[in-house]
């Protein structure tokens, strides 16, 4: 830690660059478990996502948790399914809801990414108390809210453009 004085407040520029630095090191975490199985990021954040979620319906969960194309994912799923890492039932009455699980080796993979992300976040929560680390947790749970919010109002006028 370079300055251990708290500024008071900080720029809406700083604020963008945290955020950037601390997806960068999400990152860094994401390769080194891509590198060591020989998985794509988009497969790390599947194999993650899936292990940490009861995933029921169908890809849009995936899709709605990290900025990767529909075919992108499909085709991930697909490979690791190939790699007996994760297994896919799809429903008796509707086919584009899937379930899907870690299975096999994947469930090794699946925890050497969960340490990864523990690694990461320890990394992140250096040096907070616990009642930080509280605050910290309530204050992303309301910003997770206020972008699934902006995310959902965004949706909807795609789609309302795309039928007016």
């Amino acid at each position: 830690m370079e300055n251990n004085n708290l500024p008071k407040s900080i720029s809406n520029t700083d604020t963008v660059n945290i955020l950037a630095r601390i997806d960068k090191l999400r990152k860094i975490h994401a390769l080194n478990v891509a590198n060591r199985f020989n998985l794509s990021l988009t497969e790390v954040k599947i194999m993650g996502f899936i292990r940490c979620n009861e995933l029921r319906h169908g890809l849009s969960d995936i899709l709605e948790c990290h900025n990767m194309g529909e075919t992108s994912v499909t085709r991930s799923i697909s490979r690791l399914e190939e790699r007996s890492y994760i297994h896919r039932r799809s429903q008796q009455f509707n086919q584009k809801c899937v379930d899907l699980t870690v299975a096999g080796e994947g469930n090794f993979v699946a925890s050497y990414i969960m340490l990864e992300q523990r690694k990461y976040l320890d990394e992140i929560f250096n040096g907070f108390t616990h009642d930080e680390r509280v605050m910290m947790g309530r204050m992303l749970w309301k910003i997770d809210r206020n972008v699934r919010h902006v995310l959902m109002k965004n949706k909807i006028k795609q789609e309302y453009g795309k039928m007016g």
